[in-house]
């Protein structure tokens, strides 16, 4: 009878272990796109899009949208700012758009600009003329 439970110790055991191990996952980039709404509406004559978004997202200035559909058709919008619940409208940069296409958003990236001019880049002084 101890055997029974000494053999049904290691195995349960064994499965415990073997099911305990996380897989390492890779860092997400800061600029990944991430699936936030649905294009709810297309209004191609005023040339911008109504987006139904997911959860409690909150569309930005800060974001480049784009638009995935069917047989790869894709589109990038622009936040127009206004907002009503959960439907935000977007402008149409450029592309084409349905609705009931996923819309993705990412962040930009805010880079620093160093305006200090190298020294190749500087003009270099005129000449003064010989008299």
């Amino acid at each position: 009878m101890m055997r029974r439970f000494g053999w049904l110790f290691l195995l349960s055991f064994a499965l415990w272990s073997c099911g305990t191990d996380e897989p390492e996952s890779e860092p997400v980039s800061p600029t990944a796109p991430r699936l936030v709404g649905k294009v709810a509406s297309l209004h191609a004559s005023e040339g911008f899009v109504l987006i139904e978004t997911y959860g409690d997202t909150v569309l930005g200035r800060d974001l480049l949208l784009t638009t995935q559909g069917e047989a790869g058709r894709s589109a990038s919008l622009t936040v127009s700012g206004e907002h009503l619940g959960r439907f935000a409208a977007a402008d149409i940069k450029a592309g084409d758009v349905k609705a009931g296409d996923a819309v993705y958003a990412r962040p930009t990236l805010e880079v620093e600009r160093d305006y200090t001019p190298t020294p190749e880049a500087s003009i270099p002084p005129l000449p003064t003329p010989d008299r």
